[in-house]
């Protein structure tokens, strides 16, 4: 069903080689790429959804970019060194799909927005060991969000970095305490590093 509303198309970056297409209501702005916790993206254009939504599908059958990203691969970015040059994917996509928009949308020029202070991910986050996968009843999470990326956040407690989905907490009923974390259900993390502290690359 069609939507009269304007829609725009976007290009997100979230790591080396992790590139999105996707599109969002024009009115929701950056909020659609704080919502999935893209370290950085540009606009590629704009219009009716149809077009919009045609010329995504286009952009993704070239085999450059994705529709899909899996969560893991997004998080374990986290943890991937920041290269000075990380928009050039970006500006690289966005010149290379610009022409496959229809003369229905209106093209957008490539200007990257960097949203990574925004998640407190200007620096990669502490090593992290494990992931909150569960909550008993009475259960004690307490620490310092270090970053927060869409759903995702790193807290910081008295036993170590935790790696939490938020989504966890829906439901509960919550009330300030303080102290080590307790009640918890945790299984180890993969960000994607060896031990050695190399990167796995065959993740990606």
């Amino acid at each position: 069903m069609d939507d009269p509303r304007p829609f725009s198309l976007y290009l997100a970056w979230f790591g080396p080689g992790l590139v999105k297409v996707g599109l969002t209501a024009t009115e929701r702005r950056a909020a659609r790429l704080a919502d999935q916790g893209a370290p950085m993206f540009t606009w590629l254009g704009h219009g009716p959804l149809i077009p919009v939504r045609g010329t995504e599908r286009r952009c993704s059958a070239t085999g450059t970019v994705r529709e899909r990203i899996p969560h893991r691969a997004k998080t374990t970015a986290w943890w991937r060194p920041r290269e000075l040059d990380s928009p050039a994917e970006l500006t690289a996509a966005h010149a290379r799909l610009s022409p496959l928009l229809p003369d229905t949308m209106t093209p957008a020029p490539c200007d990257v927005q960097d949203l990574s202070r925004f998640y407190g991910l200007t620096d990669a986050p502490p090593p992290t060991r494990d992931q909150v996968t569960g909550l008993t009843e009475n259960a004690l999470l307490y620490g310092e969000l270090t970053c927060v990326a869409g759903h995702d956040a790193l807290i910081t407690t008295d036993t170590g970095p935790l790696f939490v989905d938020l989504r966890l907490l829906t439901g509960w009923h919550l009330t300030p305490a303080r102290g080590a974390p307790s009640g918890l259900t945790l299984k180890p993390l993969d960000t994607g590093r060896a031990p050695d502290g190399s990167i796995q690359e065959g993740l990606f």
